[in-house]
């Protein structure tokens, strides 16, 4: 067992907490688990338009004291809920998330993902919210097709609009931070990049996993793209708890770890497997079931980068931060859900909550 930080449950008992983009994929998972550590959970998001979506299969608005559908670029109404609701701390996931919707919708993109979170910041600064974390992605920086391990402080870019509006996010939050947060003693704030994030519930499109185990129960051809292409991978839980230690470990005693408000959350770099060898372990896990794969020689419409590798050292040293699950663990999950959601959507919850329990308490509590 890997040795680290603990989650301080006298802290997040009863604790308010609004969560912005809950009803996501990620948003779920983390809705979960933070109802789990006793906190009082708030959400704010647009509902999915697809019918599957984990947040309304399982009904989670009633784990919630109050599920607020609503657009983060309405001002006027995120004011005035977070005024009423008077949140502890504040997690942003509100986001257009996929890269290719990013280059069908530029407007949109960017109107989501950065008004959306000028918005957010606006209202944490007038309204003083103690803790705020803003996620953002490992898409943020610049020349991300190099074979180097990117680090918080390296410079920031993104060629597709999704990387770029998150990048444009990452100097926003920063501005605030070091303009009107840092010289304030109560309010505290990051933004976490996390690497590409696995799991049951994630039903997006031209996606990896949620693709192969479609066409595995389907039995339809799977298509991929981009074989060889790299990612760091890991599973929902290992970054949601990253955030949960961040957020319990402001205020940083040290200034210099407060100007330096952005986070990396990732595996290290063994893990960062090309899709190949991810369906190789994954066909691995299923061989009872025969999926026919197609590995595409078409050129992309749509540029991704090759190589995406975050260095998360200084979640490890500070933060003692690491990932607990190798990636056949990792995976292993994803096919526990993915089976247990193909027999009732009631046994997959299980299944989630399970995987929840399980993971903090032989890790982190």
């Amino acid at each position: 067992m890997i040795k680290g930080k603990k989650i301080n449950l006298n802290f997040w008992k009863n604790k308010k907490v609004l969560i912005t983009g809950h009803t996501g994929f990620k948003g779920s998972w983390l809705s979960v688990i933070l109802k789990y550590l006793g906190c009082e959970i708030y959400g704010y998001a647009l509902m999915p338009e697809d019918s599957k979506c984990i947040f309304k299969e399982y009904k989670l608005s009633n784990i919630f004291k109050k599920s607020i559908i609503s657009d983060v670029r309405n001002f006027e109404n995120l004011y005035k809920k977070i005024e009423l609701i008077k949140p502890d701390i504040i997690i942003h996931m509100a986001a257009q998330s996929l890269v290719i919707d990013s280059y069908k919708n530029p407007y949109y993109t960017f109107d989501v993902n950065f008004m959306g979170t000028l918005n957010l910041i606006e209202c944490i600064k007038r309204l003083k919210i103690k803790r705020s974390l803003i996620i953002t992605s490992d898409k943020v920086y610049k020349n991300s097709n190099s074979q180097n391990f990117f680090k918080e402080s390296d410079q920031l870019g993104g060629d597709d609009p999704y990387s770029a509006s998150k990048a444009s996010v990452e100097m926003l939050v920063n501005s605030f931070a070091k303009s009107f947060f840092i010289s304030s003693k109560n309010i505290h704030i990051a933004t976490a990049r996390a690497g590409n994030v696995v799991g049951g519930g994630d039903w997006s499109k031209k996606r990896l996993i949620p693709d192969f185990f479609n066409c595995l129960h389907n039995n339809q051809v799977l298509s991929v793209r981009n074989s060889s292409h790299t990612r760091p991978w890991q599973h929902v839980m290992e970054p949601l708890v990253g955030y949960i230690l961040l957020i319990q470990s402001m205020p940083f005693r040290s200034k210099k770890i407060n100007e330096n408000i952005s986070w990396n959350f990732g595996p290290i770099n063994r893990l960062n497997l090309s899709v190949k060898n991810i369906l190789k372990i994954l066909s691995k896990q299923n061989k009872n079931r025969r999926l026919k794969i197609n590995f595409s020689k078409k050129i992309p419409k749509f540029k991704e980068n090759k190589n995406l590798s975050i260095d998360t050292k200084r979640a490890r040293k500070l933060l003692n931060f690491q990932l607990k699950l190798n990636i056949n663990n990792t995976l292993k999950l994803c096919t526990d859900w993915y089976s247990a959601y193909n027999q009732s959507k009631k046994s997959s919850y299980i299944v989630m909550q399970n995987q929840i329990k399980k993971y903090l308490k032989n890790y982190y509590l």
